[in-house]
């Protein structure tokens, strides 16, 4: 995607065609971003877990800076409804009301269902 993104970024820069960061951001989403028919609110709602809760978060996490409008409950509802459905179903009984309440749990459920040795002395 660089070669792409690089020489278009250096025209735009080249001839003055960026005013300010949003505008920036908008023409940068127009040209290299998800067509209308995928757009960010779409994606967000459609996110699902497929790794790690690190690696979930962390594209959350990126769809979430981009989507405007969504009140933080609604973030947190999109967030755990996108969990595997056996930490969403624990993470909801205990009604969190952070994302870092919610990022704490589920990252114990995640071991408690998928347990992992991080380190195994030889």
């Amino acid at each position: 995607m660089d070669a792409e993104v690089i020489p278009w970024f250096q025209m735009m820069e080249k001839n003055n065609l960026f005013q300010s960061w949003v505008g920036f951001i908008r023409v940068l989403e127009l040209e290299f971003g998800l067509s209308p028919y995928e757009g960010l609110r779409y994606a967000i709602f459609k996110l699902t877990q497929l790794g790690s809760i690190h690696d979930h978060y962390r594209e959350f996490i990126a769809l979430a800076n981009r989507v405007y409008g969504f009140t933080p409950n609604a973030l947190l509802d999109c967030f755990i409804g996108g969990l595997q459905p056996n930490i969403c179903k624990d993470i909801i009984t205990i009604e969190p009301t952070s994302m870092m309440c919610v990022i704490s749990l589920a990252k114990l459920y995640e071991e408690k269902y998928d347990p992992k040795q991080k380190y195994s002395p030889s």
